[in-house]
């Protein structure tokens, strides 16, 4: 479960860290966190995070996390190195 008050999101550092956990929450759902893989794996793994990620997005109905997901949130992520080491 992500829980998080609305008021969080009105604070971009906090929306940011609510979207965090979301996102992690979704690597779990698809079994993405750590280790490498062949190419046709990891582009299987994004397709069901974006997949994941919408669902939860439209779910929450929260525009402003999905202005972060729409902002490439996570490819920040990836960056941040909080998938596989990206």
């Amino acid at each position: 479960d992500i829980t998080f008050k609305t008021r969080q999101l009105a604070d971009p550092a906090e929306a940011k860290a609510v979207y965090a956990r979301l996102y992690k929450a979704v690597q779990y759902v698809c079994q993405t966190e750590g280790g490498e893989g062949p190419s046709w794996r990891i582009a299987d793994d994004r397709a069901c995070e974006d997949e994941a990620m919408q669902g939860a997005l439209q779910q929450l109905n929260r525009p402003e996390l999905t202005a972060l997901y729409t902002a490439g949130a996570p490819e920040m992520a990836y960056a941040d190195g909080a998938r596989r080491g990206h």
